[in-house]
Parts: C-alpha cells; sequence; structure tokens
C-alpha cells in the first residue's frame, strides 16, 4: 500500500517544515487505509485551525487521533517523526514529544529533542548532538548512543546491551520504571 500525502503551508521562500505522521487515519468510509502518511507542516497548526485539515476538498484529518497516537503534541521541530508498527523515526531539530513505544525500536537522530517513550521500547539508537531522552527498554534490549552532549535515561528490569560513543554524553540508569 502506498501512503497518502498530505502537504500544506509551504510558502516556497522558505525551508518547509514538514512532520511525517503515520496512523490510522483516512476517511471513515474507506477503513481500510490505516497505514496513510500525512505530512503537514505543523500539527499544531492543524489544532489551532480548528482542529482539520482539509488540503483537499473531501478530505479531512481530525486532529484528536494524532495526540492519542503520540500522546502529547508536538512543538518547534522540524524534521520527520516516522511512526510504524515497528518503529519510531525521530530526524531533524528540536522536536518535543512524548510518544507511546509499545515494543518497537526506536531511532533518534539529529539536535535538541526532548523525546519521553512511554511503554516499554526493544531498542533506542540515539545520534546527533544535544538530545534528551527517557526510554524504559525490554530485557535484553539495545541502547546505542553516539555523538555528543546527549543526556539519556533508561530504565530495564534486567541487563541490556549498551554501545556508547562520542563526546560528553550522559546515560544514566534508574532504579524504577519511567512512566
Amino acid at each position: 500500500m502506498r501512503p497518502r500525502e498530505i502537504r500544506s503551508g509551504y510558502d516556497g521562500m522558505s525551508a518547509p517544515k514538514n512532520h511525517r505522521i503515520y496512523g490510522q487515519f483516512g476517511r471513515g468510509e474507506q477503513p481500510h487505509r490505516a497505514n496513510c502518511l500525512y505530512e503537514a507542516r505543523d500539527p499544531c497548526e492543524v489544532a489551532a485551525a480548528g482542529g482539520r485539515f482539509a488540503p483537499d476538498e473531501g478530505d479531512s484529518m481530525l486532529f484528536a487521533p494524532l495526540l492519542l497516537l503520540f500522546g502529547s503534541a508536538q512543538t518547534g521541530g522540524v524534521g520527520p517523526i516516522e511512526v510504524t508498527a515497528t518503529t519510531i523515526d525521530i530526524a531533524g531539530v528540536g522536536h518535543k514529544a512524548t510518544l507511546p513505544c509499545k515494543g518497537r525500536t526506536v531511532i533518534v537522530a539529529g539536535s535538541g529533542h526532548v523525546v519521553r517513550l512511554t511503554g516499554t521500547c526493544a531498542a533506542i539508537d540515539i545520534s546527533g548532538t544535544g538530545n534528551k531522552v527517557s526510554v524504559n527498554l525490554a530485557p535484553g534490549g539495545a541502547l546505542v548512543v553516539a555523538g555528543s552532549d546527549q543526556d539519556v535515561r533508561y530504565f530495564s528490569s534486567d541487563e541490556i546491551r549498551r554501545d556508547v560513543s562520542g563526546v560528553d554524553n550522559r546515560v544514566e540508569r534508574a532504579d524504577t520504571p519511567l512512566d
């Protein structure tokens, strides 16, 4: 199935600030379209505009399912956040988000992200600079941290595989789950 793409808000003068959001959206008469890709300049603009985003006649996206998918609205970030059944991929600069992990593998790349992952993640790979991440990892999961000035706090009920490289990275194991 090819994702459906929606774009808005690009004026051709400045760099586009697009966010890719996967989820169970689509028109009610097409419930089989489960993993559509929506690309919007800023999801917060959608909420400010009354909660509906309708770039084409007859197409719309309710903002409420987006909040349920992410657990909170993302603010101020540039670059994509892609969520599939098996992965969460956060890239770009400055995303601030709380996301439900649900056993997924997480990739955080870029700089200045503040990410709180709820539930338990299978593995996480963090690269770039200046990211702050809190995560619960499954026993035997992998924590890979590279780059510089990363601040990572994690919990696991058993041992995990850790691979930390780079400069001035801080990785702290919590005594209790971070949810």
